[in-house]
């Protein structure tokens, strides 16, 4: 007797089983996704991700008083907003009537299934995964690093969150408070180089930490580079015979993700940061403030499964995995990038 597969009962095993899955093991694929699990927030409605923006003190900073005094009541607007728009990923599973027609049984059927999700899974990690660095060249994608925080801002002006500011310094720009901390100078790593020196309080990354404090009062939480400006910072505390372990963050380091500690931030490691192919394999440190930034996610397409479907003008069955999301930050002068790091000295590869 011919077995009939009840794909409505495939589905809903699908959405239960694999679904969720899919959702933790994309949060645990990267180590900055991991941390700012915490942070997703959900938008149901609207074109624009409306984010305010705190850049000035209200009251005026406030004042002390004694007995009578008079308050300032002016009015002010220490509140601006960014504006933002949500980003939609999919990925398409489908299964053709060879396939279908090759299982027998409610097993073998949810065996297929499950190894069509565990493919779908890879695929949309990897979608998103390297897309949270992207440039912005592609409109429909999510906002990346490399967007929110642009290798030199002070020469060149920018639009983001619908507020333009850069091609000056801060001081000098009338939307210097949306400027981040860039720094494209160029250095080199190795015993030599000028990324990470030996000298006490040399180097860009102090530089670059005061500046995030100096602007906002701030300063990074997590920091990100591919393998060559994360060698050379290990290297340099390797000389002082310091064993490192010690130094991780604890729930990266469960999570599987490498890291060190500088000062109160931890350096991790990320495959998909900026790294060039070319001889000089130029890398990109980012010094992110995590208080500042937000994942915005729709409820409805978080990483949505709608069900299995028979096409019209095909012999096969497709389904879709959805999320719509969106990286956001409300404040950038608390966050630094430094880009044109050549890594050839400790990781040419």
């Amino acid at each position: 007797m011919a077995y009939t597969i009840n794909w409505d009962m495939v589905s809903a095993s699908a959405r239960n089983k694999h679904v969720p899955k899919v959702k933790d093991n994309f949060f645990l694929s990267n180590a900055l996704l991991t941390r700012w699990k915490g942070r997703q927030k959900e938008w149901q409605g609207g074109p624009v991700l409306v984010v305010p923006l705190g850049f000035a003190p209200e009251g005026g900073g406030g004042s002390w008083y004694s007995g009578s005094d008079k308050f300032d009541t002016t009015i002010r607007n220490p509140i601006k907003a960014a504006n933002y728009f949500a980003k939609n990923a999919q990925v398409t599973l489908a299964i053709d009537g060879d396939e279908e027609l090759a299982v027998n049984g409610p097993q073998a059927v949810l065996n297929l299934v499950e190894q069509k999700m565990r493919i779908a899974e890879n695929t949309m990690v990897d979608l998103v995964g390297t897309n949270l660095y992207n440039l912005g060249t592609n409109a429909k994608a999510i906002g990346g690093l490399q967007l929110a925080l642009p290798n030199d801002i002070v020469a060149t002006s920018q639009t983001y969150g619908g507020i333009t500011c850069g091609g000056a310094a801060p001081s000098a720009d009338t939307n210097g408070w949306w400027q981040p901390n860039s720094d494209s100078t160029g250095y080199t790593t190795g015993a030599a180089g000028t990324f990470i020196t030996t000298v006490a309080g040399a180097g860009p990354i102090p530089t670059a930490w005061a500046k995030c404090g100096l602007r906002s009062g701030k300063t990074p939480s997590v920091m990100v580079s591919n393998w060559g400006a994360w060698t050379d910072f290990h290297n340099s505390i390797a000389i002082n015979e310091r064993y490192d372990r010690p130094q991780q963050n604890s729930d990266l380091a469960r999570a599987g993700f490498t890291n060190l500690m500088y000062r109160n931030a931890a350096w991790v490691v990320d495959e998909r940061a900026p790294r060039g192919a070319a001889a000089t394999y130029f890398e990109t440190l980012y010094g992110i403030d995590e208080k500042a930034v937000s994942l915005y996610t729709h409820p409805s397409r978080d990483f949505h499964f709608d069900g299995w479907r028979k096409m019209i003008d095909q012999d096969a069955r497709v389904a879709y995995i959805f999320h719509r999301t969106e990286l956001c930050f409300d404040e950038r002068r608390s966050s630094f990038s430094i880009s044109e790091i050549d890594t050839s000295a400790v990781l040419a590869v």
